[in-house]
């Protein structure tokens, strides 16, 4: 933790921090962050020959863009000091009931998609009703969820995989626009879109005083509720939106999708300089906390680590994004 301390009080981090793009975007918290995302690219390019391949980027880009995906959509509740561990279990859901759709009811895939996209919002705002109007707490509401939706999963499915292809998924999961792949480009549209509401929209500023203060929002005429409600409206549509680039890159229907993957996308979101307690965090910032977490996955495997010790990696991740929380909670206190 040193290591990021020297890098946020270096005087070139300090002097870039005082112009106001890098006060809304790059502060010095994510601006360690963006260090140590390169660092961690040097290492793993001098440990693997194989690393710094433009193809080896477009896998990383590949694996970071459902995780993505959903962390720029539940950063937005994270934002208010929620949480939503629901969400790779709605991105299954999607992937089944697209195929129950396409190919037991004959629905165009045109049609099936706003479908199963409103799924993702109606699971989203039921998340945001347990939260905002039952006053549950986030991770005991989403966890309840998340086995809810698990179940209604395996029941269709009677837990078994449901292979299904459809020129547009194919086009979703497997095309490429200039080289780039659309799974890729479908999360940088997310980023930009949830940026542009995040920082340049009424709602977007209404998130981060409710999630500075509650209290005073309600006192200064802002609803908690209404913001909380579609707050995680968000989380569930970008959930739904995973899940249908899921069964585009993997040509199937899973229903145990993301199982033993939930804290991966909290704790990129944590990582990318979101805090625990709300109020404070950027989209950018959780952009580079997904990029961190899986280059490093990507950085082991290319290195021989075996995938146990990756899952340990993993744990680890989780414990020291919130570790790195707490400090500049600590030193915000501090400095009050």
């Amino acid at each position: 933790m040193g290591i990021l301390k020297k890098i946020e009080n270096h005087a070139i981090v300090k002097k870039l921090s005082d112009t106001a793009f890098f006060r809304d975007t790059l502060n010095g918290s994510t601006l360690s962050i963006l260090v140590s995302y390169i660092a961690i690219c040097i290492v793993f390019s001098i440990m693997s020959p194989n690393f710094f391949r433009m193809g080896n980027f477009q896998s990383i880009g590949l694996a970071a863009a459902v995780t993505g995906i959903m962390a720029a959509g539940v950063t937005v509740p994270m934002l208010m000091a929620g949480l939503d561990l629901s969400q790779h279990a709605v991105a299954a859901l999607t992937t089944v009931i697209t195929a129950k759709l396409v190919v037991e009811q004959n629905v165009p895939m045109a049609a099936a998609i706003p479908m199963v996209l409103m799924v993702g919002i109606l699971f989203g705002m039921f998340n945001g009703l347990l939260i905002a109007v039952f006053r549950i707490p986030p991770m005991i509401a989403t966890m309840g969820s998340q086995y809810i939706v698990r179940g209604i999963c395996y029941g269709l499915t009677s837990s078994r995989a449901m292979i299904f292809q459809h020129d547009l998924l194919r086009w979703i999961g497997r095309g490429r626009i200039l080289g780039i792949p659309n799974s890729m480009l479908i999360m940088i549209l997310v980023f930009l879109i949830l940026s542009y509401v995040l920082n340049m929209t009424t709602y977007g500023r209404k998130v981060y005083s409710v999630g500075s203060n509650m209290h005073a929002s309600f006192l200064a005429g802002i609803s908690p509720v209404a913001i909380q409600m579609v707050a995680y409206a968000i989380a569930g549509l970008s959930s739904a939106i995973g899940g249908i680039v899921i069964v585009s890159q993997v040509g199937a229907a899973v229903p145990n999708a993301g199982v033993g993957s939930e804290m991966e996308i909290i704790a990129a979101v944590f990582l990318g300089g979101v805090a625990t307690t709300g109020g404070r965090g950027s989209l950018f910032g959780t952009l580079l906390g997904v990029l961190v977490i899986c280059t490093i996955n990507n950085g082991l495997i290319l290195i021989g680590v075996k995938s146990f010790w990756t899952t340990l990696v993993r744990g680890l991740v989780i414990l020291i994004a919130v570790y790195i929380d707490s400090i500049r909670k600590h030193r915000e206190e501090s400095g009050k």
